[in-house]
């Protein structure tokens, strides 16, 4: 247990190649289901602050993510 706490807190220090290959499906999937789906346990507001750190980090690009999370929340 102690060791997959490690993982997670090594992942979110350093996202890697997760953050561009997972990070934008997920988001715009949790977008789409908080909107769309009504599903109010997802973590919309505070996911998008966060993955704005993570574009001011030059982990994301902020571009993409409007391209990609406005539709989808319009969409939803």
């Amino acid at each position: 247990m102690l060791d997959l706490f490690h993982k997670l807190i090594a992942l979110i220090r350093d996202p890697g190649p997760f953050i561009v290959w997972g990070g934008y499906p997920l988001l715009a999937l949790i977008i789409f289901l908080e909107t769309g789906a009504m599903i109010f346990f997802l973590p919309g507001d505070s996911l998008l602050v966060t993955a704005g750190f993570y574009a001011a980090g030059g982990h994301l690009n902020i571009l993409l993510l409007n391209v990609i999370l406005i539709p989808c929340a319009i969409l939803g």
